[in-house]
């Protein structure tokens, strides 16, 4: 099976969040990962970016943005090029 990469748009070091808990599964389960969040720290081993650089080499986008803060970050999704973006619950425009 390939390496699909996932970027973790939303990432944060907290615990208690889905991000935190999707990216640590993701890394469990041998997918490579790239977070990117608001947020300083590491999850699962990968510090957490700024949504500054863009990735070309990402498969999946996963969004644990609320809608509200979503929009800013359009453009930074469709530069990727992405084969896929999972809307999870809170995030859908």
């Amino acid at each position: 099976m390939m390496n699909k990469k996932t970027l973790i748009l939303g990432a944060t070091p907290d615990p208690g969040r889905y991000a935190y808990l999707a990216a640590n599964k993701l890394v469990r389960h041998g997918h490579t990962i790239v977070n990117v969040g608001i947020k300083k720290g590491e999850v699962a081993g990968v510090e957490i970016e700024k949504p500054e650089t863009i990735h070309h080499d990402i498969d999946t986008i996963t969004l644990y943005v609320g809608s509200q803060n979503l929009s800013s970050l359009y453009d930074y999704i469709l530069e990727t090029h992405p084969q896929r973006i999972i809307f999870n619950p809170g995030t859908e425009n």
